[in-house]
């Protein structure tokens, strides 16, 4: 009601009618950041949830394959049955829920994740708990573009960057804190990890997010061409990322299980080092790519990752592998940060940054087919091939915004 009343009070101000009314409908509408503080919790805590979900089990492979008595790289497999149609979900449906209000949209998705959670700590078999966490995956994917999408109308302009810094830096902390609180939960059980899922959509359910009406139907200028070359590179670079780092926290866990003989509790610290350095420097991202520019921004970033993905084989203690992993964690977010600013700055950006993301969430999904045989047949292979991507991204990249510039001058 508070929400609503601001929103009134706010057109009467400025003196709208009709028209004023109809603006707001269609998607415009700016909260009292004070009356929406938890509502603004709730949508970075949604941020949270589903990344949390889809690495709930990354470091806890060997005591989940315990349980339902299959193979470790069988185990290794569920994480590619979330990550993949939770991607190829993304792809239509902000489409497909356009013409519904978007705060139902993501807690009706949120009531099938909460469902789902209680499904996973219960599921007897593997091929029960399998099912079960496709369909969270595709519920997750009516909540993370669409809260993106919520941030946006709710946020002023010259705040939105800040906002979806602060979700995006939620997002990671969701991937890679999972594997610390699922490897302290695995010394009791590993299924415990879902009581954080739960708790949190209740905290949402009960909190609730800003009650928007439908987004408006916008029809696309026929003057503006997609520039699908430079597209192409930014998919190529979130599917090497993706594969090579996002979704490579199980080979990493698995990593400092063999080499130092670390519990699941000592294995989800070090992978939580990475997401932890990332959630910490994210917000300061952004202004250091207004102060380099792009080309060095990305250049930066990528070398962090490069950097790191040589480093981790090569430790010789756990502490070493927890640094090397945050380097190469926060290059990745810097980088994944740029490329985002990049997409919305070009013609149809808007309408393409979900289907540009979609292949980080690939090369994730990838990663435990891919590089799982890698990693048993070679440690230093598994992430020094992914170095050797990230190299060639950073040609790529540097090519395009050589060609942007010139683009520019000329």
């Amino acid at each position: 009601m508070r929400y609503s009343a601001c929103m009134t009070n706010s057109a009467s101000h400025r003196g709208e009618g009709a028209s004023g009314s109809a603006h707001r409908a269609a998607g415009d509408e700016v909260a009292d950041p004070s009356g929406t503080r938890w509502q603004r919790a709730a949508i970075h805590l949604g941020g949270f949830v589903g990344p949390f979900v889809g690495q709930s089990i990354s470091v806890v492979l060997p005591e989940f394959s315990r349980s339902f008595g299959i193979s470790v790289s069988l185990a290794a497999l569920t994480i590619t049955a979330y990550t993949f149609p939770f991607a190829v979900a993304m792809l239509f449906s902000g489409r497909l829920v356009r013409g519904f209000s978007p705060s139902k949209v993501v807690l009706v998705a949120f009531a099938v994740i909460c469902a789902g959670a209680v499904g996973l700590m219960l599921a007897p078999t593997w091929w029960i708990f399998l099912t079960i966490f496709v369909i969270m995956a595709i519920a997750n994917a009516f909540t993370t573009p669409v809260l993106q999408g919520i941030v946006k109308r709710i946020t002023p302009d010259h705040e939105l960057g800040t906002a979806l810094g602060t979700f995006t830096a939620m997002q990671s902390l969701g991937v890679f804190s999972a594997p610390l609180l699922a490897g302290a939960a695995a010394l009791i059980s590993w299924r415990l990890t879902y009581l954080v899922v739960i708790a949190s959509v209740v905290f949402i359910f009960l909190v609730r997010v800003p009650m928007l009406t439908p987004a408006p139907r916008r029809v696309a200028g026929d003057n503006e061409r997609v520039r699908w070359g430079y597209m192409s590179v930014h998919m190529l670079t979130f599917l090497i990322l993706g594969a090579g780092v996002v979704g490579m926290p199980f080979a990493v866990s698995l990593l400092a299980a063999e080499r130092f003989d670390l519990g699941s509790a000592g294995r989800g610290a070090v992978v939580m080092c990475g997401g932890l350095a990332a959630f910490i420097f994210s917000r300061f991202i952004g202004r250091a790519v207004d102060a380099l520019g792009v080309a060095r921004s990305l250049a930066l970033g990528l070398g962090s990752v490069i950097a790191g993905l040589l480093c981790v084989p090569l430790s010789s203690h756990p502490i070493v592998i927890a640094v090397a992993w945050a380097l190469a964690l926060v290059g990745m977010q810097a980088v994944q940060i740029i490329i985002n600013m990049l997409v919305l700055r070009s013609p149809g950006g808007t309408e393409l940054l979900s289907t540009v993301l979609a292949f980080r969430f690939f090369g994730a999904a990838l990663a435990p087919v891919v590089m799982m045989p890698v990693f048993t047949a070679s440690h230093y292979a598994a992430f020094w091939i992914p170095a050797a991507g990230a190299v060639i991204a950073l040609g790529l990249q540097l090519a395009v915004a050589r060609r942007a510039a010139a683009r520019r001058a000329s």
